[in-house]
């Protein structure tokens, strides 16, 4: 739940829905874990006036940043927090990637290959409009994963193979260029109002 605040008036709009909400699960019998429930202000303003909300007789504890469908938000809006994501992401990914070999390696080229696709790249495309890297060194420690996997799914280990003809064999684009496409995908699906999101290109374009 989100508002707009500008004035003090937008403070108790945003209490009444909180209002009606606490009303919803109390008809319905469905209480919400208030001790999982928090604040956070979004602002880069200096002077503003922060409130304090309440969920029944709660009151609602404020955070600085949280984690939210996978990526951690800061309330200034800072990508420290997403890049701190993204190392940590990235290092999970390693992980998987690690337990997939050792527990397929005798299996066929398919089966390893699908292994990758299905159990790893997944997760390194998730939500990449968002947290996608710009930077030589992030970009580079994302492909070095789909590279270990090429070198894993074709078991072509030697130093003197080259990685990029195993890329090619298995008609795998770079994990860049598939966040790129997927960056065009939703700037396409919000300017034809196919997401219920605005397109305000200033805010979209890095």
């Amino acid at each position: 739940m989100y508002r707009t605040i500008s004035k003090p008036e937008d403070n108790r709009k945003l209490q009444e829905d909180l209002d009606c909400l606490h009303h919803w699960s109390q008809t319905w019998q469905m209480q919400f874990n208030v001790e999982k429930c928090f604040t956070m202000h979004f602002t880069h303003r200096r002077n503003t006036t922060l409130a304090d909300y309440h969920l029944g007789a709660r009151n609602l504890a404020t955070v600085t940043d949280y984690p939210y469908l996978g990526l951690t938000f800061a309330n200034n809006m800072s990508w420290q927090k997403l890049e701190t994501y993204q190392h940590h992401h990235i290092t999970c990914k390693y992980r998987m990637l690690g337990l997939v070999r050792r527990n397929l390696h005798k299996c066929s080229t398919k089966i390893r290959q699908q292994a990758y696709e299905s159990l790893v790249r997944p997760h390194l495309e998730y939500s990449s409009p968002v947290w996608s890297p710009y930077t030589k060194k992030d970009i580079a420690r994302a492909e070095a994963i789909q590279r270990r996997a090429a070198r894993f799914v074709l078991q072509k280990y030697h130093r003197t193979k080259s990685v990029s003809a195993m890329l090619n064999t298995l008609q795998w684009d770079t994990l860049e260029k598939k966040r790129q496409v997927a960056s065009l995908i939703l700037l396409y699906k919000m300017q034809n109002n196919i997401i219920a999101v605005k397109a305000h290109y200033h805010d979209y374009v890095r």
